[in-house]
């Protein structure tokens, strides 16, 4: 029985990748993505001013803020709180190097706005009802998620996606 499900799925498996042919029409489907620099407004703070910089951004972005400070950088996000004000004192002072090389891959978006479009719009094709949210484009450690779904729609960490000559990826 198990040689059998196993089989199935491996000729399923292999038909599927196989066949290009049947990838619906989408563009007649609507669809704008909405696309957020979390990493560059994150990385113009004024760390001399940091607490009220981060009340700032979390009251501008509080649907990815709490996300990004708890589950990227690992700290409560509170503007009062010792952790947070450290940790991203840190960590902007660390990666500043890396945010300036990805500002140069990353100068525009519009190349990933037209894919995410194009997929999104595959995705609603099948779930007419699925709204796709925003997204953020982040910069975190190298360890953190290249892509997370979150609250009000998806983050994409771009530390992840320079490609393969980045030089921060051969140090």
């Amino acid at each position: 029985m198990k040689k059998t499900i196993l089989f199935i799925t491996t000729v399923l498996v292999v038909a599927a990748c196989g066949n290009r042919r049947n990838i619906p029409d989408v563009s007649h489907i609507p669809m704008k993505v909405e696309i957020t620099r979390f990493d560059q407004e994150l990385f113009q703070l004024d760390t001399q001013q940091l607490a009220q910089e981060l009340t700032q951004l979390s009251n501008k972005e509080p649907n990815f803020y709490n996300d990004y400070m708890n589950y990227i950088l690992g700290v409560s996000g509170a503007s009062d709180d010792s952790a947070t004000l450290q940790v991203t004192r840190y960590f902007l002072r660390t990666y500043r190097s890396v945010y300036d090389s990805l500002q140069q891959v990353y100068r525009t978006t519009r190349d990933l706005q037209k894919e995410l479009e194009q997929s999104y719009r595959l995705v609603k094709y099948y779930f007419p009802s699925y709204d796709p949210g925003k997204v953020w484009l982040h910069l975190g450690p190298f360890d953190a998620p290249g892509v997370a779904t979150v609250q009000g729609g998806m983050a994409i960490g771009l530390q992840q996606f320079a490609g393969a000559d980045f030089s921060a990826y051969q140090s």
